[in-house]
């Protein structure tokens, strides 16, 4: 082992944070500056999206191999938020969420004891220096930029499909730059009521009761109208998971429960999008690029293979898809591979063959379990029936879907083509919506 002298330690220390702060070897881009800007236009008017096939760009060498990653061009400078004077408007009391840009936190209004607001704090001096080498450091501060653009335009709309947007703002805290973004509080996440509570009691009641059962297909419904508004205005979310969803449970305590075991019985439910931060539509692509982080596990097979140049609809469907299982199998670790060592040479040829010699590990993983889900490029040998008994064995109550048509629904959403794949218009006509549990949980 070489150890160090505490002078080169500092030297080095110094000379990488030199790099970092003068946008150099680490390709680290400065903040947009603080410029005036004209508004943005309105959302645009929902007009028929043709399916077409996904143009794709080259795909650029792994993260853990990359010194630069490419991305588009840096955007012209973005309006920034305006600054907030009142430290103390919002008592924060809880933390309820953390990604990888930032805190959500229960808040209340400054001399109120009512949780009616969340706020979205990011630090962007800091995930500068922390993403150096996998991400620029402007990232973080596009991101706010883009939740906030969405935020208020969505709510300006009147579209209720997102929590109430409140404001955004910036404040510095010494040489730390903070954005937050204040919202209405409009329920606890999907993520929360699959996997918190005591025994899990919500997902076992989702799982074995009549009600729960058609409380998934309400789910269902409302996630896919949600996304269907958002793309009838040409927007992208692109970062749909059960974290990224709210659900609003109303208790005796408060319009929308704020906790799993504040829940005692479950009549009605209202659905809403949140985390708007990696979305897209033409007027960000523009100000910002289409470049954003997304969580792996709910991207479609086709950014596997190759960035798409734009951002496709189809690319919401599949994460559905992902979540309808999770829902199913309560667990959101779809793609497993039951015994690898038992993989046979013809199996991982095939897979193989498909990318060149290019694909990672990890790529080679998921397609295999995909393929062990009958879901992929070469699964067209296996039946619904195949499927079905494959998610029954994975399910811990081996109920599997009790719907033959929510397991057809989920193999359209989990079509490995994107042209092929089911559009939230044609989602929301499918037989598994047209019966008459569904409308008790629908929230219309």
């Amino acid at each position: 082992m070489v150890w160090l002298s505490a002078a080169a330690t500092s030297s080095s220390l110094i000379c990488l944070l030199f790099f970092v702060l003068t946008n150099g070897a680490f390709c680290a881009r400065s903040l947009p500056p603080p410029t005036c800007s004209t508004r943005p236009p309105p959302l645009s008017t929902p007009t028929t999206r043709p399916q077409s096939s996904p143009t794709c760009l080259t795909r650029p060498l792994p993260p853990s191999i990359q010194t630069c990653p490419a991305r588009p061009s840096p955007p012209p400078p973005a309006p920034t938020m305006p600054a907030e004077l009142d430290d103390h408007r919002y008592n924060l009391t809880k933390m309820i969420g953390e990604g990888s840009f930032g805190t959500a936190w229960l808040a209340s209004k400054f001399n109120s004891n009512e949780l009616e607001f969340i706020v979205k704090i990011i630090s962007v001096l800091l995930l500068l220096l922390y993403y150096t080498i996998t991400f620029s450091g402007s990232d973080a501060h596009v991101s706010a930029l883009r939740e906030a653009h969405f935020g208020e335009n969505l709510t300006e709309a009147g579209l209720d499909i997102t929590p109430k947007f409140v404001k955004a703002f910036q404040r510095n805290n010494g040489d730390d730059l903070l954005f937050h973004l204040v919202y209405r509080f409009e329920g606890i996440s999907l993520e929360h009521l699959l996997y918190g509570g005591q025994n899990r009691f919500w997902w076992n009641w989702l799982k074995t009761t009549q009600e729960g059962e058609n409380a998934i297909k309400g789910i269902m419904f409302q996630l896919i109208s949600a996304i269907a508004i958002l793309h009838d205005h040409d927007i992208v979310h692109r970062d749909l998971k059960p974290g990224n969803i709210v659900i609003c449970i109303p208790t005796q305590k408060r319009r929308c429960a704020a906790s799993v075991e504040e829940i005692k019985q479950i009549r009605d439910f209202k659905l809403r999008l949140i985390d708007m931060g990696s979305a897209t539509n033409a007027y960000t692509i523009q100000l910002y690029g289409s470049w954003a982080p997304q969580c792996r596990d709910y991207m479609p097979p086709e950014t596997g293979y190759g960035w798409m140049a734009k951002p496709q609809a189809s690319y919401d469907m599949w994460s559905i898809g992902i979540i309808f299982l999770e829902m199913i199998l309560g667990t959101n670790e779809i793609f497993t591979i039951s015994n690898i060592d038992n993989l046979t040479p013809e199996l991982v040829d095939l897979v193989l063959q498909y990318d060149e010699g290019d694909l990672i590990d990890s790529d080679i993983y998921r397609n295999l379990a995909l393929l062990e889900l009958c879901i992929g490029e070469f699964s067209d040998h296996c039946s619904e029936q195949d499927f079905a008994d494959k998610i029954i064995a994975r399910d811990p109550f081996q109920l599997g879907f009790l719907d033959v048509e929510a397991l057809r629904l989920a193999r359209l959403l989990l079509h490995w083509d994107p042209v092929h794949r089911i559009s939230a218009r044609g989602a929301l006509q499918h037989s598994y919506f047209q019966q008459n549990e569904a409308r008790a949980c629908r929230g219309d």
